[in-house]
């Protein structure tokens, strides 16, 4: 099981990429996005999705010290829903702490 790795900012979305059989990651690529213009990179990311076969996502949640959620949780879980609905495959959120 191939799982995709993704740190999304306002400016890059960081891009991991797991081994076969999910043991290991190693950074991929940064692919540069501006969320102000609403550019989001998702052609980028659906020719690595395609390219390395992946079975799913986990996306890093940056959420405050205090287990709060801000602005940029908020942007994360909203690329990572339409990740979901663009490619057809589960995402996962994972706290940064």
């Amino acid at each position: 099981m191939r799982i995709m790795g993704l740190d999304v900012g306002s400016k890059t979305v960081g891009v991991a990429i797991s081994d076969p059989l999910g043991f290991t990651a190693q950074g991929l690529e940064i692919i540069q996005i501006d969320e102000e213009q609403g550019q989001f990179g998702f052609e980028r990311l659906g020719a690595l999705v395609s390219e390395y076969k992946v079975d799913k996502f986990v996306i890093g949640l940056p959420k405050n010290m205090n287990n709060t959620s801000g602005p940029r949780v908020e942007a994360s879980q909203a690329y990572g829903e339409k990740v979901a609905e663009l490619f057809g495959l589960p995402v996962d959120y994972q706290d940064e702490r």
